[in-house]
């Protein structure tokens, strides 16, 4: 939107409006937008279906199979086009950096200044009477906010918790590929398996 201009999109993502020249339509996005809510609709049908069996097969499953498979080429396509959505956007971090005006912060200041030992309706009226006069200025380093944000860490974290899902995910391949492959082996009941590997 022209009155935030925070995001891009790039134009082959979008589409013309059928009406006004000027307009372009987020299409893509709109479209994955619905997409993931079917995919929500179609987890609800399967739990609806296969809630409250009891043990062993029933004809009720093979309703399963049509709503699994669409559910699996749905997500498929979606995934498929929304990496190259992300790395088309271009962000004007200008308008961004306006956007976040002093007054954005003066919950956090009020609630600061209780945390300090005023009565939070005093530190609720100081600040809102120094946001109405423009006398409001907070420090935005003591709320962990500066011009240029840090994306190093959230960075990290989120490598470290793709390493944690590569581990997971190759401790069930291993124990897939057991069940698979292992041989059976009659055991008496006080005895354990311990060759499955240990999930992180």
């Amino acid at each position: 939107m022209e009155e935030l201009g925070f995001v891009a999109l790039p134009d082959a993502f979008t589409t013309g409006s059928s009406i006004m020249p000027q307009k372009r339509n987020p299409d893509v996005v709109e479209l994955s937008r619905g997409t993931c809510r079917k995919l929500r609709g179609q987890a609800a049908l399967v739990h609806e279906i296969a809630g409250g069996l009891p043990s062993s097969y029933h004809r009720d499953i093979q309703l399963l199979k049509g709503a699994f498979i669409g559910t699996l080429k749905t997500a498929s396509g979606m995934f498929a086009v929304l990496p190259a959505l992300l790395e088309g956007i271009t962000v004007n971090a200008a308008k961004c950096a306006e956007a976040c005006s002093d007054d954005l912060w003066a919950a956090h200041e009020a609630t600061a200044l209780a945390m300090e030992g005023m009565p939070f309706r005093d530190a609720y009226k100081i600040v809102g009477k120094q946001v109405l006069d423009g006398s409001f200025h907070p420090d935005r380093a003591k709320f962990g906010v500066s011009s240029t944000p840090d994306l190093e860490a959230p960075a990290s974290e989120l490598q470290a918790l793709a390493e944690q899902l590569r581990k997971r995910q190759n401790a069930w391949n291993a124990a897939v590929e057991l069940l698979w492959t292992a041989p059976i082996a009659v055991s008496s009941p006080s005895q354990t398996n311990s060759s499955f590997p240990e999930v992180p």
